[in-house]
């Protein structure tokens, strides 16, 4: 490796530095610069050789270890070193040792430089093996070395044998754990300067090339905090080796964040109970087996031996490691229950803080914290490379707009809060953000900021700041940020970084959204840089396009009613405006919903004439047919592009024209009845549970006269992305849309453009060559007009919700002749299916029946045998065989218990009010989607799901110590109802919305209504079933299962004016305790 002579001057902050020629450094940080003696550039820009005044230095401001440093070059030519000024300048700035300095030039005509406040200069380039104690040998070939990093002497041995032997022992003894899903926990112990920081990274290293997917560091060490700025606990995700410095982290290594800040030891018990917190936070969060190394500070006796014995009873460490530098120095006495076989010690006879280039100096720790936010913040600046962050011109902001986080029982005087949070992590905050704050910000998931009083609002964050002065005297503060405060209309409040719990600080990598894309893997290997996976996916998502065939199928006209002239007024555009959603959303127009509905009223006119325009010339503007597409993962592997669904941001401005468009289509439609009553999705009147409902009925309907009844699952490839635009017009015209409208349309689908976003970064724009936008609004109408005939030559019944397709019969031998027309039309319009992601179930009576079926039935879709399953998800609801949904009932029953036990976790501090809305809203859901299919008559499977509501109550009784007499007793005292009952009354409801309010369609394929049947004494809403209830799985189905309860319903729970709300507040005071299994002496 090249070497690099250092000498100290007169002044303890400067430096000397000899550079060989052709040799390239990497300076990060901030520093200032002066040549005196040969020639040099840095960033291409040539620094003058002048004398040595402190107003000649050149002042640079480099990131911390985050982006491209700035590179220092050294030319051949360095004849100016011989000039004699040089032993002159050399003898101002170092008088005491400018004669040794003169003997280190020799003769290799160096260039000679003087540099203050040097946070860190290395080699750019690196020779020589990697020491292990950056990277261990077991992943040095699955990493991605930067261009610059520090990295120890080849020479250099960080532990001796004997002990790196038993360290060694001891991560492995951890990795036996984790295999059994333990989750363990190291805890480093030292005293200052032993070397504490650079085990707890040389642990987290160790720990990843021991099997480990990630490392949970619990930072405590609030003087030189390792991810965040000092005075903060912290609990973060590191998930590749770290190869900097304490104070130089890769940004890129951290995936997600919690800390709270504004903290020191002299508030002890706040202190102890963060480091809680956040510990539990780790046992929550993490994944079995997982492993968390807590950084203690350099603290191991008085307070320092009181945190250490605290953090040793809470967290339990499987692993202690200390490490002390000599004998003599002071050392922690461990508690008694520490068993001392898991006690490594470790004799450092290495300074480990000062590793690297010979004669480093080693910079205070308040000046590496200092320098490290302001190297970091540099970066975020116009020009960081060149511009000085000590000449950034900062915003002064007065005292009333400034909010200080402290305890509230501490008062402090305002010359001591100032002087404490100078050089510190603010959060910028406006009480009244408004749309031009946001777009400020550039981000949508920016934390909320909570301040010390729990009675006051929680401000929302629009961006960070660091705070570089404050004048006491003008009650002023002056705060340095990237986002420009003078844009805003209000000035900003200042947060200190107290319980700040969020993932998306600018210290650690931003918490990955639920759309973040991690490494792809493509034909040239994986990829890890966000722009070649954006190419990538763009490059998988073009290749689905068709190219139309040049055939025309015939296809007979459906409807002789036309439209084809359409034209909005004024106020129809204003309507539509006013109900859009108040959000900014992504658009490639850049206008989001928000400013749209705010000028609904002034913009509704000229909105019109534009709509008008086009829709008479046929034609769109070029930028309303451009998305930026959002890959948005499905299922299988997440490293595979074709596993994502492409979503398209389209225009707003465009979108409210197909809102208008769409109706239009939709009221064509739905007066001539042209749309098939089989499918399900995209309309109105329609849901997942209407759909299931009917295909249960179905399948009970050949189940009762002996028949089993095959269902084949049918996918087709890339559905939206495929249809031909040629083909589609066709089918348009077959529906009666024609003229100016089919033109729109056409127009509206060709000659589309596309780019991929993902983890902030755009692809390059290609074109579209077929399909419909998924994520636009007239997208989906328009593919269910596309494949609305599919089953027009079925002889099986089928059902439809969007491009889900099932098929079904009691005969075998039909659905294999369905599926051959099926295969046909594919092939027609130039549609694909999967058949390996197709499968089929045959729901049978009885067990002999089941063995019977399993020997004959061979269904075949392309000359591929479709696979045969015993249990089915169809649309979030299990289904089996013999159409029990006891399966279904365990699944939803361990998903709500799954959930009460986080909530119990996460909610230990809240009270019982909380605890119940949140059950409400993010627990019973789970229970009750679909109870309308699946609600049990059984009775043991009905005391089973009300099993659920029952423990959660106990659990929160022994919790918020109220009195748990019975479970109805507890429902009644707290305004609860049973889930039996719940079900029952939705169940109502759900059939009170298809026979009266017509809020939901319904074929009525299995059910007899005598609408016209007149009683005083009854309602004129009595149901028949068709099906028979004498087996179990009809005596399920809804009709059967409600037939009693609803035809004996009194004439006055029905409302005079149809509403399903008023009718479901009149059900609930009736007394339905014979329709119920469970009651207070029974459960």
């Amino acid at each position: 490796m090249s070497e690099v002579l250092r000498y100290e001057c007169r002044d303890q902050n400067l430096e000397i530095l000899i550079v060989k020629p052709g040799e390239r450094l990497s300076i990060y940080g901030s520093c200032s610069i002066l040549c005196l003696a040969g020639n040099a550039s840095i960033n291409d820009f040539v620094l003058p050789t002048v004398s040595w005044e402190p107003s000649n230095f050149i002042k640079i401001s480099a990131p911390q270890r985050m982006d491209v440093p700035v590179i220092l070059q050294v030319s051949n030519d360095c004849s100016a070193y011989k000039h004699a000024r040089l032993k002159f300048r050399l003898k101002a700035v170092a008088p005491n040792n400018y004669e040794t300095i003169m003997e280190g030039i020799g003769t290799t005509q160096p260039a000679v430089f003087v540099l203050s406040k040097i946070l860190d200069i290395a080699e750019g380039t690196i020779s020589g093996a990697i020491s292990n104690f950056l990277i261990h040998c077991s992943i040095q070939k699955q990493i991605i070395l930067p261009p610059h990093f520090f990295i120890c002497r080849d020479d250099f041995r960080i532990f001796p044998q004997e002990q790196e032997s038993q360290l060694k022992a001891h991560i492995n003894r951890l990795s036996r754990l984790r295999s059994d899903g333990q989750k363990t926990s190291i805890l480093p112990i030292g005293h200052k300067g032993a070397g504490k920081s650079n085990l707890m990274r040389n642990l987290v290293n160790r720990c990843l090339s021991n099997g480990y997917d990630h490392v949970y560091v619990l930072d405590c060490d609030i003087g030189q905090s390792e991810f965040t700025p000092s005075g903060c606990l912290s609990l973060t995700k590191v998930t590749s080796p770290i190869l900097d410095k304490p104070y130089g982290h890769q940004k890129k290594t951290f995936e997600n964040s919690y800390f709270y800040g504004d903290n020191t030891v002299t508030k002890l018990p706040l202190y102890l109970d963060i480091f809680e917190r956040l510990f539990n936070k780790f046992k929550l969060i993490s994944e079995p087996g997982s492993v968390c190394i807590i950084n203690s500070m350099g603290w191991v006796v008085d307070v320092g031996a009181e945190i250490l014995d605290s953090i040793t009873k809470v967290a339990e460490p499987d692993l202690f490691i200390e490490i002390f530098r000599d004998q003599t120095e002071y050392r922690y006495n461990f508690l008694e229950q520490v068993d001392r076989n898991n006690v490594i010690e470790i004799f450092a006879n290495n300074s480990l803080g000062v590793i690297g280039l010979p004669n480093q100096k080693r910079l205070p720790a308040a000046l590496i914290r200092d320098l490290t936010v302001a190297g970091y913040f540099s970066s975020l600046l116009p020009r960081p490379t060149i511009a000085s962050f000590s000449t950034v011109a900062p915003y002064k902001l007065k005292f009333q707009n400034v909010t200080i986080c402290v305890p509230v029982d501490l008062l402090v005087e305002d010359s001591h809060i100032f002087s404490s949070i100078n050089t510190q992590l603010v959060a910028l905050c406006v009480k009244n953000i408004d749309l031009k704050t946001r777009k400020l910000c550039g981000k949508a998931d920016m934390p909320l900021i909570s301040v010390v009083d729990e009675n006051s609002p929680s401000l929302q964050c629009f961006g960070f700041g660091i705070i570089r002065g404050v004048n006491v005297e003008e009650r002023s503060v002056y705060v340095v940020t990237p986002v420009d405060l003078l844009k805003l209309e209000e000035p900003p409040l200042l947060v200190r970084g107290m319980r700040i719990q969020t993932p998306s600080m600018f210290f650690t990598a931003d918490l990955k959204p639920s759309n973040f894309v991690g490494p792809i893997k493509s034909g040239n290997g994986i990829l890890c840089d966000d722009h070649e996976k954006a190419e990538c996916f763009l490059s998988t998502f073009s290749e689905v396009f068709v190219s139309d065939d040049g055939l025309t199928p015939s296809i007979e006209p459906r409807t002789t009613t036309l439209i084809d002239e359409v034209s909005y007024e004024p106020y129809v555009i204003e309507y539509v405006l006013s109900k859009l959603e108040p959000k900014c959303n992504n658009s490639p127009d850049g206008i989001p919903y928000i400013i749209l509905k705010k000028l609904c009223t002034s913009i509704a006119l000229p909105l019109s004439l534009i709509f008008n325009q086009s829709i008479r010339s046929g034609s769109l503007p070029d930028i309303w047919k451009t998305a930026i597409v959002i890959p948005i993962y499905k299922k299988g592997s997440r490293s595979d592009p074709g596993n994502y669904r492409p979503i398209s941001l389209t225009c707003s401005i465009s979108k409210v024209m197909e809102k208008l468009v769409r109706r239009s289509l939709i009221e064509h439609l739905t007066r001539n009845k042209l749309l098939s009553i089989s499918q399900y999705g995209f309309r109105s009147r329609m849901n997942t549970e209407l759909q299931l409902l009917t295909y249960i009925g179905l399948i009970i309907r050949d189940l009762q006269k002996n028949n089993p009844v095959t269902s084949v699952y049918i996918d087709f490839r890339k559905a939206f992305d495929t249809i031909s635009i040629f083909k589609l017009a066709s089918k348009l015209q077959a529906y009666g849309v024609q003229g100016e409208l089919l033109r729109w349309i056409n127009d509206f689908l060709s000659g589309r453009s596309q780019k991929v976003f993902l983890n902030g970064v755009c692809s390059n724009t290609s074109s579209v060559g077929s399909g419909v936008p998924q994520g636009s609004v007239l997208g989906p109408l328009l593919f269910i007009l596309f494949i609305n005939d599919i089953g027009d030559k079925l002889e099986s019944e089928l059902l439809l919700y969007a491009d889900d397709l099932k098929i079904i019969s009691p005969n075998a031998a039909t659905i294999q002749k369905d599926l051959m027309k099926l295969s046909e039309w594919c092939q027609t319009w130039q549609m694909k299916v999967a058949p390996s992601k197709c499968e089929y179930i045959t729901f049978v009576k009885s067990k002999r029946t089941n063995l019977r079926v399993n020997s004959k039935i061979n269904i075949e879709l392309d000359g591929l045998r479709l696979p045969q399953c015993d249990y089915i998800r169809d649309l979030g609801i299990i289904f089996s065989r013999d159409l029990s949904f006891d399966s279904h009932i365990n699944s939803i029953l361990r998903r709500a218990q799954c959930r009460i036990n986080i909530l119990f976790n996460v909610l230990k501090n809240s009270v019982f009010d909380i605890m119940l809305k949140c059950y409400k809203v993010f627990i019973r859901p789970i229970m009750e989607y679909g109870s309308t299919l699946y609600s049990p008559t059984l009775k043991f499977l009905i005391r089973k799901v009300e099993s659920v509501q029952k423990s959660f109550l106990y659990r929160c009784s022994k919790k918020f110590n109220f009195e748990y007499q019975s479970y109805f007793d507890t429902l009644e005292a707290y305004g609860l109802e049973s889930l039996e009952l719940r079900r029952l009354i939705n169940d109502l409801v759900y059939l009170y919305k298809i026979l009266v309010s017509n809020e939901f369609y319904s074929p009525n394929h299995v059910y007899t209504s005598f609408t016209h049947f007149q009683s005083l004494r009854r309602h004129s809403y009595h149901i028949k079933s068709i099906l028979s209830n004498k087996t179990k799985f009809g005596s399920q189905y809804l009709p059967n299962r409600l037939l009693s309860c609803w035809n004996s319903l009194p004439v006055h729970v029905f409302p005079v004016k149809s509403s399903s709300l008023c009718f479901k507040n009149n059900v609930k005071r009736l007394n339905l305790s014979k329709y119920l299994t469970l009651n207070i002496s029974t459960y």
